[in-house]
């Protein structure tokens, strides 16, 4: 890939916190549904998957400060049996949190992740995937299962 293009596509703190933004709208959406309702296909109840996400997003931000080793001293736990309202809050507020460890993270440094080591656009990508992917579950299987299908020139 050529640097110009590249440059194009890095994905930055800025983009984290658009997929917060866009999150939150669609999730805004729902404040009064029943939010202990499965996640069709998925063990998952919606309040358990935005937990889920506020989690990881928490948890990025200290792999990515603590550097290339792993540091298994902390358990994150968001409560999904808090309100609808409070675990947007919370998604919004470690959006924030991971956005700005991204954006102080000098580009050469790497933060553990289990997968392999990442930078901090490594991790502004992760941060909006697990974003944008657990918002809707439901829609991203579609459109996955679509995104296969062409690839591969049939269903999967």
């Amino acid at each position: 890939m050529s640097e110009d293009v590249r440059r194009r596509a890095a994905v930055t703190a800025i983009d984290v916190t658009a997929a917060a933004a866009h999150c939150t709208q669609f999730l805004s959406g729902s404040l009064d549904a029943d939010w202990s309702a499965p996640v069709p296909g998925m063990a998952w109840t919606i309040a358990q998957a935005v937990a889920h996400v506020s989690e990881g997003l928490l948890m990025y931000a200290v792999d990515l400060s603590s550097g290339p080793r792993e540091i298994t001293t902390l358990d994150v736990r968001v409560k999904p049996e808090s309100s609808s309202a409070a675990l947007i809050a919370m998604l919004v507020a470690t959006a924030r949190v991971v956005a700005t460890v991204i954006a102080a993270t000098p580009p050469d440094v790497l933060g553990f992740h289990p997968w392999g080591s990442a930078g901090p656009e490594g991790y502004a990508a992760m941060s909006c995937d697990e974003m944008l992917i657990h918002t809707d579950d439901t829609l991203c299987a579609r459109v996955h299962a679509r995104l296969l299908a062409a690839f591969f020139g049939r269903a999967v």
